[in-house]
């Protein structure tokens, strides 16, 4: 029954719009820098600098989703996301690439953490195990669609501007959602602290 609840479709929806971003840029992330004649070392340190970020990205979320809710902080962190994915298709220094693949990651790891919590938080922390996986379902289809999308605009336009302005819109798009998410929670307490 979860499953075709609207709560459910939210969730499944974010996960796969913020994932599917990240997933496309991973892949191609040291091939980016590449285009830009960025050294080995860089381009390397680049993807060590997504790694620490995805790591601290868990912990910071979860922890600020303590603070200002799981809501807002899926709009910031996929808002910080879709940001610096598309700052990619400036013209990169070798200190901007590594910048902006930490910020990426940054982004990219409060997906882990943070619909987890909103799971729990729908539905209850005794059905978490129950619905969770469904909802990490959007994860897996991610996994699937975003690196074969980035790489069939890459192989269509041999560029990887487009695959870039994909991973950026699905990660403004999932921002946009919860943005509209948080609005509707404001709505919900203000009534029901003016009805009390």
């Amino acid at each position: 029954e979860f499953i075709f609840t609207s709560s459910f479709k939210i969730l499944f929806l974010g996960i796969f719009l913020g994932t599917f971003a990240g997933l496309l840029i991973i892949g191609s992330l040291k091939l980016i820098g590449a285009q830009h004649n960025l050294s080995t070392k860089f381009l390397i340190n680049g993807i060590i600098a997504f790694s620490i970020a995805n790591f601290l990205g868990r912990l910071f979320w979860g922890f600020m989703s303590d603070k200002i809710g799981a809501n807002l902080c899926i709009f910031a962190a996929l808002l910080l996301q879709g940001t610096s994915i598309i700052s990619l298709n400036i013209s990169l220094t070798e200190f901007s690439y590594l910048i902006i693949s930490f910020l990426i990651g940054f982004g990219f790891g409060g997906n882990f953490s943070l619909f987890a919590k909103e799971t729990a938080a729908i539905f209850g922390v005794e059905k978490m195990g129950i619905i969770y996986p469904y909802v990490f379902l959007g994860y897996a289809i991610a996994g699937l669609l975003g690196p074969v999308s980035g790489g069939y605009l890459y192989d269509t336009a041999n560029t990887f501007t487009y695959s870039i302005l994909l991973a950026s819109l699905m990660s403004f798009l999932g921002s946009i959602i919860y943005l509209i998410q948080h609005i509707k929670e404001i709505k919900v307490k203000r009534t029901s602290n003016l009805q009390s």
